[in-house]
């Protein structure tokens, strides 16, 4: 319990280095803790590591499609890499959401 909220000041105060490290034993203790892997996710947003994010929000999105836990940074990672129109395509969850994602422009409909 420490080790997480150590890790967790860490990102808190965008200490990347420590908050990725921390992270990431937890992660290897827990790999299938969804919480620490989108934590560890955005230490490596807050690091600048799209492509490592990237695949962690991921593997996230493939074990838990309905999870919307950090989805903004994950929304700001498919922007930035140009991929905005295979999101909206791929997140038809309820009604509700695609009305939210075509407010925010992350939906294209055609």
């Amino acid at each position: 319990m420490r080790q997480l909220f150590l890790a967790l000041a860490a990102l808190e105060h965008h200490d990347t280095i420590s908050a990725i490290e921390r992270y990431s034993r937890l992660h290897a203790l827990l790999p299938q803790n969804t919480h620490i892997k989108l934590q560890l996710a955005v230490s490596y947003f807050n690091a600048r590591d799209m492509d490592e994010a990237q695949s962690l929000f991921e593997e996230v999105r493939q074990k838990e499609p309905n999870n919307l836990e950090r989805v903004d940074y994950y929304s700001h990672i498919l922007y930035v890499k140009k991929l905005t129109v295979w999101w909206g395509d791929a997140l038809l969850l309820r009604d509700d959401t695609v009305c939210v994602c075509r407010a925010k422009g992350l939906f294209r409909v055609d």
